[in-house]
This record gives structure tokens, C-alpha cells and sequence, in this order.
């Protein structure tokens, strides 16, 4: 358990950082190839200290000093090194084993000036009209909007000139009316929303607010240039008489860091700068609309869940149900037939000797006798007791009925 426990530690010990390692004398910075010393400006790292940096020499290569073998381009100066390696030390942009690569080559574009930056990248000082890293984009491209005319400034700023109907920095704003108050300038974006310049006076959402009010019971007063501040009970001039302590009525209270009054956050149900106005209540019509647009189509929906169902188990009924159907009885080799030849003729099985339906106007006769049973069951069955011929006493009795039906009595007696 020991050595487990001795090699989790060493599994999950903490990371040692590479420049605890690295000795300089101003910066330690982490590369992928390891630790590397940086030197502010005018100054190069050697072996750890920051020395200062020689200066160019006329002549494209310089020749080594001392020891060291290797001829150093671009002003680059050769020198030995912690292991007497001889190597190059480099002027600001540029680098590689001899200094030979120049990183402000073709950087800058449009007239673009290059200078080293003092971690040795390049950086461009563009020309007026230009901007970007590296000097390849127009001031003005894409600036101003709505038609406005852009030009460029001394400092290479951009500055637009709008149409009458547009202001704003880039053009960016229509001008509304009917939405400020007190003399604000009303400004609409391009998705309807708008905005309110006020007069150095007053502020709020529309300019509604006159910033005498935060003056309280002292006196307000109006400098030439139009700021409005406030002579204090206390005999101080400040831009307000209230503190956070005594200003929000019903509501939280901060100071705007910009202007330096207070103001307030709003509790459900009050309003107004001091939260001092009741509010109207929130009007909760679109919450029972959407209710009551949902709750009938649910209904529907059910109701046609119901009538599907219903109309499916229909069908499976029918399905399973079988109709009645006439069949022939016969017996044997005798094949009596016992039909109903009324049926027959609904059935579709036509037979000359079924007969025919009875008229509508068919009455019995008076004089007839209105037996109408059977004459072959009657022959078979009940004329067995008094009838010679009767085939009671045959073997076609046993075919037509069982041994036990001999018992049977006479269901017509």
C-alpha cells in the first residue's frame, strides 16, 4: 500500500513551471521550444542578462569578434554563448541563425511604414486614409450608412456627413417625432427603436425628468455652458442634494457612475424616478387569450381521437360477426330436405317447387282447413302411433333419430 500510495503522489504531483529553472534578469516568457528571457526595449538577453543592444553597422555582414566564425547580416552582431556556441544577436525585426530573415519585408501595404515592436514583431504606422494591421483597409470603407459622405480626419479618423434625414455618427438614425419631451432630439434606429438626445437639462428615456428635481430643498443652478447643479442645505454644490439613504421611495437605489445622481430600481407596482407612482397593473389579456385558443383545440383534438376510435372498432365488430346463413339438412344416403322456401328466394337459390311469396291481399279461406304443419315430419313422427306406413317401424326411423330420442313423446299431443 505504500509504494501505491507513493506512486499516486508522484502520479499527480504538481507541475513545476520551467521558468523557476530559467534565471533572467527582466522576463521569463514560455515558447514551444522552452523557457526564453526577454529585455525591454533596447536591450537583448545574454546568457540570462539583459545587455544593451549595439548598434547597426553600415555594412550588411559584420565581421566576427574574437572567437567566434560566423559572419552576422543586417547589422547583426556575433557573439559566444553559454556553451561558446557562437551565434548572432539580432537587429529588432529581424531574426534566423545569420539575422538574414527580415519580417518587415512587404508587411505594410498602401505606404505602410514597419518598425519592430519591442517584442521584436512588426508593426505598421499607416498612411491618412488607411487603417489595419497591416494598412490594407480604407478608412471610410463601409462607414458611414443611409447615403452619409465620410472623410478622414488628421488623426485618420472617419467622419460622416448625413442626409438631412439621417444623424448620428454613421448615419445610423432617423429622426421620429412625438417622443421626447423638453426639447430632445428623437433618434430611430433601423429596427424601430427610439432613442432620446436631451438637452443638457433634463434625462430620462423621452428627456421627462428636469434635473432641478434632484436638487431637492436646495437651489438649482444653470452654468453658461447649460450643467445644471445643485446649491446644497449642507453649503456644498454638487449635482444632487440626495443620497441613496434618502432619495428611492420604494425601490433599491445606485448611483449612475456618468452623472453622478442616483437612481432607482423599481419594485413591481411602482414607478416614476423615486418609485413614488403606483403603477398600473400589468395587463395579463395575452396570457388568457393564448388559454383560451389552446383549450378548444385540445377539445377538438379528443373529440376526433374519440370519433377515430369509435369508427375502428366498428370495423372489427363487423369483421368478427358472421351472418346467418341457409344450409341444406340432409341425412345420409335419404337426403331429405327440410328447407324454408320463403327464405330460398332471398337467399338467390331459385327452385321451382319453394313456391312464392303470399300476396298482399292473401286471406284465408273459411272453408279450408288451416293446418299447416309439416306433411313429411308429420308422416314420419306423429303418424307413427296409428299408421302401418309409417316409418316408425323401419330402419330409416333409426337413421333420421337417435336411441335415445325413441322416448321422446309426441311434441303435437
Amino acid at each position: 500500500m505504500a509504494s501505491s500510495a507513493s506512486s499516486v503522489q508522484q502520479q499527480f504531483s504538481p507541475l513545476t513551471n520551467p521558468c523557476d529553472r530559467k534565471k533572467c534578469e527582466w522576463l521569463c516568457l514560455l515558447s514551444p521550444s522552452g523557457p526564453v528571457c526577454t529585455c525591454p526595449n533596447n536591450y537583448v538577453a545574454d546568457n540570462g542578462t539583459c545587455v544593451e543592444r549595439p548598434p547597426p553597422t553600415l555594412s550588411p555582414f559584420s565581421p566576427p569578434s574574437g572567437p567566434c566564425t560566423i559572419r552576422c547580416q543586417n547589422g547583426g552582431s556575433c557573439f559566444l554563448n553559454a556553451r561558446q556556441q557562437a551565434k548572432c544577436r539580432c537587429q529588432p525585426s529581424y531574426s534566423g541563425e545569420r539575422c538574414e530573415i527580415n519580417h518587415c519585408r512587404d508587411y505594410c501595404k498602401n505606404g505602410g511604414t514597419c518598425t519592430a515592436s519591442h517584442t521584436g514583431s512588426p508593426t505598421c504606422r499607416c498612411l491618412q486614409g488607411f487603417t489595419g494591421p497591416n494598412c490594407n483597409l480604407h478608412t471610410c470603407q463601409n462607414y458611414c450608412t443611409n447615403g452619409g459622405n465620410c472623410s478622414v480626419t488628421v488623426g485618420n479618423q472617419a467622419t460622416c456627413t448625413c442626409p438631412v434625414e439621417y444623424q448620428g455618427d454613421q448615419c445610423q438614425y432617423t429622426k421620429c417625432e412625438g417622443f421626447c419631451e423638453n426639447g430632445g432630439t428623437c433618434l430611430q434606429t433601423s429596427n424601430g427603436t427610439r432613442l432620446c438626445q436631451c438637452v443638457s437639462r433634463y434625462r430620462g428615456v423621452s428627456c421627462e425628468l428636469d434635473k432641478c428635481q434632484y436638487c431637492g430643498d436646495g437651489k438649482c443652478l444653470t452654468s453658461s455652458s447649460g450643467v445644471v447643479s445643485c446649491s446644497c442645505p449642507n453649503g456644498q454644490t454638487q449635482p444632487s442634494c440626495y443620497s441613496c439613504l434618502d432619495f428611492c421611495i420604494n425601490g433599491q437605489c445606485s448611483v449612475d457612475p456618468r452623472s453622478l445622481l442616483p437612481q432607482c430600481r423599481c419594485p413591481t407596482g411602482w414607478a416614476g424616478y423615486r418609485c413614488h407612482v403606483t403603477a398600473a397593473p400589468v395587463d395579463s389579456s395575452p396570457t388568457g387569450s393564448t388559454a383560451s385558443i389552446v383549450i378548444p383545440v385540445l377539445l377538438l383534438l379528443l373529440l376526433a381521437l374519440l370519433v377515430v376510435g369509435g369508427i375502428l372498432w366498428y370495423k372489427k365488430r363487423m369483421r368478427g360477426a358472421k351472418g346467418f346463413q341457409h344450409h341444406r339438412m340432409t341425412n345420409g344416403a335419404m337426403n331429405v330436405e327440410i328447407g324454408n322456401p320463403a327464405y330460398k328466394i332471398y337467399e338467390g337459390e331459385p327452385d321451382d317447387d319453394a313456391g312464392e311469396l303470399l300476396d298482399s291481399d292473401f286471406a284465408l279461406d273459411p272453408d279450408k282447413p288451416t293446418n299447416f304443419t309439416n306433411p313429411v315430419y308429420a308422416t314420419l313422427y306423429m303418424g307413427a302411433h296409428n299408421s302401418r306406413t309409417s316409418l316408425a317401424s323401419t330402419d330409416e326411423k333409426k337413421e333420421l333419430l337417435s336411441a335415445a330420442d325413441d322416448d321422446m313423446s309426441d311434441p303435437l299431443a
